[in-house]
């Protein structure tokens, strides 16, 4: 890698971080339906207002050692995590990039996926905020810039998201509904569909179907390894939303090469 490249790398890291800082807010107050612009950061514990040197992405958790310097209690590896895993998805979004539109598209999805992972993790619940702001999103940059969706016309790029969009939604409406007949109770939330319309509108047809079995498999030898460690049935509910973002992360960034990889099997 040339200078220029591992210069532009480490913005590209460090502004991720930033983001992230700005996620955390999100996920920690969609779900209470607050403002996150208002009040500015503040201890989850104390309440007390967080100095910007002490606000500072992944530095400032480590200095502190996890814990806030007013009352001393520990603050969740969450922020951390979030902080980190950003900034990773931000270098990636450059590195596997051809253009600045296609890294803005990038980001902004990726951004997405991890506040409704972390909200679903938490809350077993999916922001409409977040997809309806990546679906309408999507749906305008394929149209202003329709080579992210691989095409020439504004009009063909546009299908192409709309496509997607109503093909996530269509298929894992049907998977539900299915699913929720054979067990005599729901067996996915509606904030799922509405997440895989929103990552259709983003990938296309293929990214769908793609995340869909990807997310399926994770989950599976995810669930299957705890149930293993603990020895127990599994009751309670499961957030699939971050299976559906792992799945479609990887299918953005290596969903032709898995094609072509497993059409050379036969």
């Amino acid at each position: 890698m040339n200078p220029i490249n591992i210069f532009w790398s480490s913005v590209f890291f460090i502004f991720g971080t930033i983001v992230g800082s700005f996620l955390n807010v999100c996920i920690y107050r969609l779900p209470e339906e607050l403002s996150i612009i208002f009040p500015l950061s503040h201890c989850p514990n104390c309440k007390a207002k967080i100095k910007w040197y002490d606000n500072i992405p992944l530095l400032s958790y480590i200095i502190l050692q996890g814990k806030c310097r007013n009352c001393g209690k520990p603050i969740s590896p969450v922020y951390f995590i979030v902080e980190l895993l950003t900034g990773i998805l931000f270098l990636t979004a450059f590195l596997f990039s051809s253009g600045a539109a296609e890294v803005v598209f990038r980001i902004m999805f990726f951004s997405l996926l991890i506040v409704v992972s972390f909200i679903d993790l938490k809350h077993f619940v999916i922001p409409d905020e977040c997809n309806i702001i990546g679906l309408v999103f999507a749906l305008l940059a394929s149209s202003f810039f329709p080579h992210l969706q691989g095409e020439a016309k504004w009009y063909l790029g546009l299908y192409r998201s709309f496509l997607g969009a109503v093909t996530g939604f269509a298929v894992l409406s049907a998977v539900s509904l299915a699913g929720s007949k054979l067990l005599k109770k729901d067996a996915m939330g509606f904030g799922d569909v509405k997440l895989i319309a929103m990552i259709g509108s983003f990938g296309g047809v293929l990214v769908v179907f793609l995340s869909i079995a990807i997310s399926s498999i994770v989950g599976t030898v995810i669930g299957g390894t705890a149930l293993l460690i603990k020895n127990k049935t599994w009751k309670g509910k499961v957030p699939f939303g971050p299976y559906l973002a792992i799945g479609a992360v990887v299918s953005i960034l290596w969903g032709n090469k898995l094609v072509d990889w497993y059409l050379g099997l036969f």
